[in-house]
């Protein structure tokens, strides 16, 4: 597959953190750190700690956070987990 097709058009995946999971419409061109903010924001998480974005089906951080959404190879509707931030996630 063409890299730049894997990295164009919107990818929804679930969301879940200690106060509750959503799901979420990236365009898959997002950066993980753009995504995180976007959740944090959702979620009210104001923790001044490095926040992870976590990977559930392969138990892994999407990493770097520079990275593109879509240069992981998510699928729809996968589940990820965002961890850290300190105490007030």
């Amino acid at each position: 597959m063409d890299s730049t097709a894997s990295r164009s058009g919107t990818l929804t995946v679930i969301v879940i953190t200690s106060r509750g999971k959503d799901k979420f419409a990236f365009d898959k061109a997002t950066t993980v750190e753009k995504a995180i903010d976007e959740i944090r924001d959702r979620f009210g998480l104001k923790g001044s700690g490095a926040f992870e974005l976590i990977r559930n089906l392969k138990n892994e951080p999407l990493a770097p956070k520079t990275a593109l959404l879509g240069d992981f190879g998510l699928d729809d509707g996968e589940e990820l987990t965002l961890t850290g931030g300190g105490a007030n996630v």
